[in-house]
């Protein structure tokens, strides 16, 4: 393997853990409900719960290509644990699709209430 393919693995890593650290930052924030409002002088104030399920959903699509950029870099290790390497490798991307389908959910039926009550 020469240096350019290692740069590589070590680059797709580098992102892999960050946007995994990411991903665990705001999802402890979900899970505490930590209820501070960072800018309670804005036009639509949240909470920093709300704000870390945004910020999650947002990060989805990125996540998904970095998840596959890592699965494709590391797939051919020697283990006998393929299976469960691969859940492990992609849970970061199926909690950033959750939060992205919640809102997805949240916003659809929000317009269709303000559609059939206004």
């Amino acid at each position: 393997m020469d240096i350019i393919q290692k740069m590589w693995k070590i680059t797709i890593a580098s992102i892999y853990g960050i946007g995994t650290l990411s991903t665990l930052i705001l999802l402890l924030i979900i899970v505490l409900k930590i209820d501070i409002v960072p800018f309670p002088d804005s036009m639509l104030p949240m909470r920093l719960y709300e704000v870390a399920s945004i910020w999650l959903a947002i990060a989805s699509i990125p996540m998904l290509m970095i998840n596959i950029l890592f699965y494709i870099s590391y797939k051919n290790l020697k283990t006998s644990h393929k299976k469960r390497n691969t859940i492990l490798i992609y849970t970061p991307t199926i909690i950033c699709f959750v939060t992205l389908f919640y809102w997805i959910g949240a916003w659809t039926i929000g317009a269709l209430v303000y559609a059939i009550f206004a």
